[in-house]
């Protein structure tokens, strides 16, 4: 039936196509059928690099951004996936009820998707598989690192450096520059909520933690910090609120079950 919405399950990834369906069935059917295998082999080439040392570059800060491997590499992975994907075919493999095909197409977007994939990765920081949420939370970093501008990555440098040098005054007013500058970005409004934070400007930090999740409603990291200001304004159950919606977001971040542990132990206390 012209128009008619057929799912199509292969090899574990349900997706929909459109009429007429007999033709676009059996090209899809056999596109994903190569397709998933492929990606999974290189994910498990990449996997066994970083058992064999390639983590070792982990904290390495270089011009492609914090990516958890060194340029070289990162360029290498990046270009063996760009040769078969893109990233709206990743995103929907995301979809799978294969958990390794999860994870795989999570780890792949890191490397070359773009800020609108940060929304296709975001539900799957609560997927039923820890490595497949791992993979997540790691992509989405990875691509917030890699889509920043070089000046936007200094400046970032910057703030960092003069906060770990308490020369708060002088991150604030970087700060404010670097939002000025890039007011679509989440991590701008994110980076400063921790400077308004520092500088005790509670109300200040609140308001960027808002603007933080709503361009990235997914970051709970931003709902933590949020908790933490309605915290120390006494505000405990709307930060109890916002420390269980960080949970929600990622079972797996523990400094929102820490902050819950540390309110109820207050509450022991009073």
């Amino acid at each position: 039936m012209k128009g008619e919405t057929l799912p199509l399950c292969c090899n574990g990834l349900r997706f929909e196509t459109f009429g007429p369906a007999t033709h676009l069935l059996q090209l899809n059917v056999e596109i994903m059928r190569t397709e998933i295998p492929k990606l999974q082999k290189i994910f498990d080439a990449y996997s066994v690099h970083r058992a064999e040392g390639g983590a070792k570059h982990e904290s390495q800060v270089t011009d492609e951004g914090r990516l958890g491997v060194d340029a070289g590499c990162y360029r290498d992975w990046s270009q063996r996936i760009e040769a078969i994907y893109n990233s709206h075919t990743l995103c929907r493999m995301l979809h799978s009820t294969d958990s390794r095909t999860r994870q795989a197409a999570a780890w792949g977007l890191g490397l070359i998707g773009d800020e609108i994939a940060l929304d296709a990765l975001g539900p799957c920081l609560r997927d039923p598989f820890r490595g497949v949420r791992t993979a997540v939370d790691e992509a989405r970093r990875t691509v917030l690192a890699r889509t920043q501008s070089p000046w936007h990555r200094e400046m970032a440098q910057n703030i960092e450096d003069l906060l770990a040098r308490a020369r708060l005054g002088e991150a604030s007013h970087l700060a404010d520059l670097l939002v000025e500058e890039t007011e679509s970005r989440s991590d701008a409004f994110m980076l400063r909520a921790w400077v308004r934070f520092s500088n005790q400007r509670m109300d200040w930090a609140a308001d960027d933690c808002k603007k933080t999740l709503s361009i990235d409603p997914f970051c709970y990291r931003a709902c933590v910090a949020l908790g933490q200001c309605f915290w120390h304004q006494s505000r405990d159950a709307a930060a109890r609120e916002c420390f269980l919606e960080a949970a929600r977001l990622y079972p797996d971040w523990e400094p929102a079950y820490s902050a819950l542990r540390s309110m109820q132990r207050s509450r022991s206390l009073a």
